[in-house]
């Protein structure tokens, strides 16, 4: 009786149609894409339908997408209560760290080479192996001089994995970066520099984007509203309201998240708290940041649109848009490195 339920027009199969139109009926409608894909999961003869042994499975497989529904639809609600008023009030209480102190170090923290070497190759800094063995082998350090007078600048490149011969990426080892950097360096200042994808509403591609504040997105919980929101709250970042209007940089509250796929889910939170770009770390470098009193600055060039279940055009907009992207990012950041020269923390 269940499969007959499926299968409307009784002939032995379940289409991708009938399997969307079934689960429309249950309350959970799902994209045409997303059907072929939950048949294809299950469809072991690759007919392109579904027969009465392969039922079972898909059964199971429906199930769990019926409970995520129920789960996103508790997280939806939890977001709506206050419009998260509280996450929000949180990171406009943005503050400066010893804000009478002159910037005599700055540490600039960077995930992928590529963003930065047009950086390394105008401002010639060299590389400290002694202090990558105090970093404990998590970054790639270089140190030069910007200006004269003017301030130290240490570059904090994420180390490479030996396995897969790629950068260390995510939240993991930025934030630890984070944390040994205060205790190795003790900077001014420590900014997080790279790329993000945007929301097309409210930036631009090429465009900076000073983070106001971090936020994760997927990190949601839904037993109530102090657990979610401890979820979502990612950390301030210091005041450059500044360095905003001088130098006619945008300011806005950065997400972070651990891929590509964005869910409707996603874009509600973000659309509720206001969110202008998403990367894979500064929620976690800002959270860290401020449980130690580190001065903490996001700068994000948006390298990309943010498309819900596009994870692919993300990437392919990433690859399209990077030579034009990197020489904004290096206009961007040598703008702002300047602007640093001779200020006190509290002028930013």
């Amino acid at each position: 009786a269940g499969f007959d339920a499926f299968d409307r027009d009784g002939n032995g199969s379940i289409t991708v149609a009938e399997l969307g139109e079934v689960m429309s009926e249950l309350g959970c409608p799902v994209a045409p894409a997303q059907v072929e894909d939950l048949v294809e999961q299950v469809d072991v003869d690759r007919n392109g339908t579904i027969e009465f042994e392969e039922f079972l499975p898909l059964v199971a497989k429906m199930l769990a997408k019926v409970m995520r529904s129920y789960s996103e639809l508790q997280n939806l609600g939890t977001i709506c209560v206050d419009k998260m008023s509280g996450v929000r009030s949180q990171l406009e209480m943005r503050t400066v760290f010893t804000p009478e102190r002159d910037i005599k170090h700055v540490a600039l923290l960077v995930v992928v080479a590529e963003e930065i070497q047009p950086v390394l190759d105008k401002y010639k800094p060299i590389r400290n192996v002694e202090l990558e063995k105090e970093m404990m082998g998590l970054a790639i350090v270089f140190e030069c001089q910007v200006g004269d007078p003017g301030y130290k600048l240490t570059v904090l490149q994420v180390a490479s994995s030996s396995i897969y011969s790629r950068h260390y990426s995510g939240a993991t080892q930025a934030s630890a970066i984070v944390s040994l950097a205060a205790k190795v360096f003790n900077p001014d200042l420590l900014m997080s520099f790279g790329t993000a994808g945007g929301m097309m509403t409210r930036v631009k591609i090429g465009d900076t984007l000073l983070g106001s504040g971090c936020v994760f997105i997927d990190r949601t919980r839904t037993s109530s509203k102090v657990a979610h929101d401890w979820g979502v709250y990612g950390g301030r970042t210091m005041k450059v309201s500044n360095i905003a209007s001088s130098l006619n940089l945008v300011e806005g509250i950065l997400g972070s998240q651990s891929n590509y796929n964005v869910s409707d889910l996603h874009v509600t939170l973000m659309d509720v708290l206001e969110v202008c770009a998403v990367d894979m770390e500064a929620a976690s470098e800002a959270q860290i940041a401020e449980q130690i009193g580190l001065n903490f600055l996001a700068v994000k060039v948006i390298s990309n649109g943010i498309y819900p279940g596009d994870g692919l055009r993300m990437e392919e907009e990433y690859v399209k848009h990077k030579k034009e992207v990197s020489m904004k990012a290096l206009a961007s950041l040598s703008a702002i490195l300047d602007y640093l020269r001779g200020k006190k923390l509290g002028e930013l």
